[in-house]
Order: structure tokens, then C-alpha cells, then sequence
């Protein structure tokens, strides 16, 4: 039993880590591939800006990623109050 045990440990741990930094590596993408949209968007328009547009538009990429990242969050939240608790069974 103690031996499942900590099997059961280290493979919770080994997935937390993993799912960590494969979360990490996308909204890592995510952001670079929305800053450089939006400089190609700030570019076209032709506004001036106070800032420059790298920074402007790592700051938009920014905001797109915690949008994205707060849906998850909420998507996550409502699938939970749907998670049924098992009863343990005596063996």
C-alpha cells in the first residue's frame, strides 16, 4: 500500500510540473505571436502613439493572454461544481 503510495505521489508531482511549465511555454506563444499582430495592426493604422509600438503592443498581447487565461479560469470553475465525489469503498 505504501509502495502505491508513493507512486501515486510522484506521479502527481512529475504531471503538476510538467502541466506547469507546458502552460507556461503557451502563454509564452500566445503572447509573442499577439504582440507581433498587434504591431503589424499599430504599424497599419498609422496613429501616433506616446509610446513606442513594441511596447504598446506587447502591452495589448499582454492583456489578450490574462483574457484567455481568466475564460480558463472561469471555464474550470463552473466544470467543477459538475466534479461527483466518490464514495471509498472498505476493502
Amino acid at each position: 500500500m505504501q509502495k502505491r503510495m508513493a507512486l501515486a505521489t510522484t506521479i502527481n508531482t512529475l504531471t503538476r510540473a510538467l502541466s506547469s511549465s507546458l502552460g507556461i511555454a503557451m502563454i509564452a506563444s500566445i503572447v509573442q505571436i499577439q504582440s507581433q499582430v498587434h504591431s503589424v495592426q499599430l504599424t497599419k493604422s498609422g496613429q501616433q502613439a506616446a509610446y513606442p509600438v513594441a511596447s504598446l503592443s506587447f502591452v495589448l498581447a499582454l492583456q489578450d493572454a490574462f483574457l484567455l487565461l481568466t475564460v480558463v479560469t472561469v471555464l474550470a470553475l463552473i466544470a467543477v461544481f459538475f466534479i461527483r465525489e466518490r464514495r471509498k469503498q472498505i476493502s
